[in-house]
């Protein structure tokens, strides 16, 4: 029977994360006998408690069938566990992957050095600078910058090894059809130039909150140094880190003030026995002599100085967003509302005119009428809002945009502000822009 339909069938009915598929694996080195055994064969190796053991039992290889063929067709790569450029640093750990969906350029993941870089969303300048720094100095250096292209840490890695000329890989937590956060598209489109994005869920899928703690065993298991730039302590930084230290991986943390909230998960793994980085350097002399000469810290000190807020500006990458579990909803809220189709440029200019921010003497030919809509348009948004968010949303310019930090005043936290932006983001009121900026929008 085809090896490759067999193994995206068990891909189906394992979970990402758990143990399943290596307990059945190492047990019976085939893929054939997994596939004919028997409830009580399964029960034997993964224990009746197993919540996989009823997808185990369906033997139906219609969607496997599917999704392969679905790949094809759209030019999706995949690579399968039996494969021998699957990545061995991620077949040794206890819960890898059965395969891995790709778009872009795959690097060779068993010659070349990778090196993760995380940290929170909700970033500071100190964050970003060296979260911007390390990644583009290492990629300079020869290694590959792997992260999860979320908003925040890992986008500005991105955008570091890009701006670097090398190469980088973005772990998803959704299909690999699916761009999330949407607003790092033109970050995806130049990620798969040089390299590559990945997942290990089948297309379509869509990006929920307990997606991301289990892709994040991806990010670190692929690299031999995880770096952790910034987080609170209960963040996903320090998730990645514990996968980091059960995987045996060398982990660095980026210092930070006592206090500081930010700094919580980078002094935390100090303390407990993390190395503290400030250059790539660090890195670099760590693994000088066992990565075969991947590294060349030679090349850094001439190395061009790149404009980071050029480089962000340019790739579109934002740099404040809300938490993955924005995704459960909030209580009253079952969650995201679908976001409408949007109609043609020449079919819908007032929706058009509002995203652009177009003023009335930059539109001189726009209609009483189309005032009309936009101004009904607007208020079927914002009807529901409490106070609260009403406030924030009309202390945003009508037009252009302004920053977060001029919207904080009347009793307001930034902490408050960012809550509050995130869920007219998610309702797609407004837009987060790179350099700590927001505007108005509305899609309909």
């Amino acid at each position: 029977m085809n090896e490759k339909v067999l193994f995206m069938w068990l891909s189906l009915a394992v979970k990402p994360g758990g143990t399943s598929f290596k307990k059945l694996y190492e047990r019976y080195k085939d893929i054939n006998v997994i596939y004919e055994l028997e409830r009580d064969d399964y029960i034997r190796v993964i224990t009746s408690k197993s919540s996989d053991l009823d997808a185990l039992c369906d033997k139906s290889l219609d969607r496997a069938e599917e999704i392969i063929s679905y790949c094809e067709q759209k030019g999706i790569g995949i690579i399968y566990y039996f494969e021998d450029r699957y990545p061995n640093l991620l077949r040794e750990i206890k819960n890898p992957p059965v395969l891995l969906y790709y778009r872009g350029n795959p690097p060779d993941f068993n010659t070349e050095f990778f090196t993760a870089v995380v940290g929170t969303r909700l970033l500071s300048d100190y964050g970003r600078r060296f979260s911007f720094t390390l990644a583009h100095d290492l990629a300079y250096a020869g290694s590959v910058i792997v992260s999860g292209m979320a908003i925040g840490i890992d986008g500005v890695a991105h955008a570091g090894a890009i701006a670097a000329g090398g190469v980088t890989v973005a772990v998803l937590g959704c299909g690999i059809n699916v761009c999330y956060p949407e607003i790092h598209k033109n970050l995806a489109r130049e990620i798969v130039k040089s390299g590559c994005v990945i997942t290990e869920y089948p297309p379509n899928t869509p990006p929920k909150g307990d997606h991301f703690p289990v892709r994040n065993r991806i990010i670190s298991g692929l690299c031999r140094a995880v770096i952790i730039i910034e987080g609170k302590e209960s963040s996903g930084a320090l998730l990645t880190a514990r996968h980091a230290r059960e995987q045996g991986r060398k982990i660095y943390a980026l210092p930070g003030n006592v206090g500081n909230k930010n700094s919580e998960v980078g002094n935390i793994l100090i303390r407990n026995g993390a190395k503290l980085i400030l250059v790539a350097e660090d890195v670099i002399d760590d693994f000088d002599f066992i990565c075969g000469g991947k590294l060349n810290r030679f090349l850094l000190p001439n190395m061009p100085k790149p404009d980071m807020s050029d480089w962000l500006y340019r790739l579109k990458v934002s740099c404040v967003a809300p938490s993955d579990g924005i995704f459960k909803g909030t209580k009253g809220s079952p969650g995201l509302p679908a976001r409408k189709k949007e109609l043609p440029k020449e079919e819908s200019p007032v929706a058009e005119q509002a995203l652009a921010g177009v003023s009335k003497s930059q539109n001189n030919e726009q209609t009483m009428a189309d005032e009309e809509a936009a101004q009904k348009a607007e208020q079927k948004a914002i009807a529901g809002f409490d106070a609260e968010t009403l406030k924030i949303y009309k202390s945003i310019p009508a037009e252009g945009d302004c920053s977060i930090e001029s919207l904080c005043g009347d009793g307001f936290t930034i902490k408050q502000i960012l809550r509050i932006l995130f869920k007219l983001d998610a309702l797609h009121c407004i837009e987060m822009l790179p350099q700590e900026r927001v505007r108005r929008r509305i899609k309909f």
